[in-house]
């Protein structure tokens, strides 16, 4: 439980940062607990009893989790088994051809769990021809918080997916993934364009602060980019022994049948310097104690 309290400290310390993004990216490795950190946080850091729309035509709602329909009973599961009924969390699964289209019946739950399916579906994007007449009431509201669950799946920033959930609207935003590279480092930009991380969130200003000078000059773009990821990105591995020793990870390969490669230069250089850890400049432990 050590390794949850300690992501429930960090995430609240985001929620509760003067300035953005009010959120972040929890990137431990599959298995360490980021579904159980996550509910923590959720049920540590309520939204507002009282409920009123942020803008003209919207509602204002709790949590919106969105994942993998595969993943989808599992997160309502969890939330059963591990949060008491003195918690009194309401929780609406927003999925199937049945579904509301009640803005003022979602505004009613504290956690609404739906897919990237639904989101795609639902979510216009800039470039869509969809009326917004059209779109699903999930668009309309003004959350209090949402979560991308497997957020790999957005790392595409071309695809409808990964647009329609960078225009969720929401006070705070999460990404939970245990892969946050899996391709190359362009993945991360959607999670910046999730978050709002200014002014990183325009891909012109990442291809010039992070994609070049990584490309470019290893060493340096690494070091760069490590200082970028420093104040929203949280990761720990199976292999620590301790959480005392909580560090921030980048892998582009991790659990693969490894294969030798003559890289040339730059991409050995590039590879080396990501796989490299990032030790955070205040110990996570120090919010352990405070807990």
């Amino acid at each position: 439980m050590q390794l949850q309290r300690i992501a429930l400290a960090w995430m609240l310390k985001r929620e509760n940062e003067e300035h953005s993004p009010l959120g972040g990216l929890l990137a431990d490795d599959q298995g360490l607990g980021k579904t159980i950190s996550m509910l923590a946080l959720i049920l540590k850091n309520r939204a507002p009893v009282v409920r009123k729309g942020f803008s003209k035509g919207s509602r204002t709602a709790g949590t919106l989790v969105v994942c993998p329909v595969s993943v989808l009973r599992q997160w309502a599961q969890e939330i059963r088994d591990k949060a008491t009924g003195m918690a009194d969390l309401r929780v609406l699964i927003y999925h199937g051809k049945n579904r509301t289209n009640d803005q003022n019946e979602l505004a009613m739950y504290d956690v609404v769990l739906t897919t990237y399916t639904v989101v795609g579906k639902e979510v216009p994007i800039p470039s869509s021809n969809k009326n917004s007449s059209d779109s699903g009431p999930i668009a309309f509201m003004d959350w209090f918080r949402v979560v991308l669950d497997e957020a790999q799946t957005i790392r595409n920033r071309n695809t409808r997916t990964a647009q329609a959930a960078c225009n969720l609207h929401a006070k705070h935003k999460w990404c939970l993934t245990g892969t946050p590279i899996q391709n190359s480092i362009t993945d991360l930009f959607s999670y910046f364009k999730f978050l709002q991380y200014s002014p990183w969130d325009t891909y012109p200003r990442f291809c010039s602060d992070v994609k070049s000078p990584v490309n470019q000059r290893p060493d340096k773009g690494c070091q760069k980019l490590q200082a970028i990821l420093r104040p929203i990105l949280l990761r720990r591995t199976k292999g620590e022994s301790s959480c005392l020793s909580c560090w921030v990870e980048l892998v582009f390969l991790k659990n693969k049948l490894m294969i030798s490669l003559d890289f040339t230069d730059p991409n050995g250089d590039i590879f080396a310097l990501v796989q490299e850890p990032l030790l955070m400049d205040n110990p996570l432990w120090i919010y352990h104690q405070e807990l």
